[in-house]
């Protein structure tokens, strides 16, 4: 029953498995899911690194003699990486389908920008023709699918850096 030689006499406790639900991983998780909440993640990363972008745009064209006339392009030059980045986070964080995660973020961040140049245009209109805004916004959502396309980009072992040491 027991070993001999062993000065204890209760047996080992038996390791039990855990019998309560178990979490799914993102990868059990269907694929509409893991991109809406990849494009979520990515969109709030697009809007933390605009503010913080824009905030240091706005401060650098604030010590210029003509800041009013500097800001907006500064401003809509300094929201191109951050979509970038965006598009970038929510290809990684998704894994499969790096295009459709850009295309999600790249139309919520479209309407989140559209929202607030709607709300804002009375208050400080941007001075470009519509024409002019929509190119731009455009070249802006096309920098988040680039990101997406970017972070999609998956290396094969052999193109790994080799680590000396």
């Amino acid at each position: 029953m027991y070993n001999k030689g062993t000065t204890g006499s209760l047996p080992a406790p038996r390791r039990s498995m855990h019998l309560g639900k178990t979490r799914r991983r993102s990868e059990e998780k269907p694929l509409y899911k893991r991109i809406l909440s990849s494009s979520l993640l990515g969109l709030a990363v697009n809007a933390l690194s605009g503010a913080v972008l824009v905030s240091i745009v706005c401060i650098i064209a604030y010590s210029s003699p003509d800041p009013l006339s500097m800001i907006p392009p500064m401003a809509i030059l300094a929201l191109l990486p951050s979509n970038f980045l965006g598009g970038f986070v929510a290809s990684k964080k998704c894994g499969e389908s790096p295009i459709v995660c850009g295309i999600a973020t790249a139309a919520m961040w479209g309407v989140v920008s559209f929202l607030g140049a709607i709300c804002l245009n009375a208050i400080s209109p941007s001075g470009y023709a519509l024409w002019q805004s929509l190119l731009l916004h455009a070249l802006s959502l096309s920098f988040c699918l680039l990101g997406a396309i970017a972070g999609g980009i998956k290396r094969s072992p052999s193109k790994k850096r080799r680590r000396f040491g």
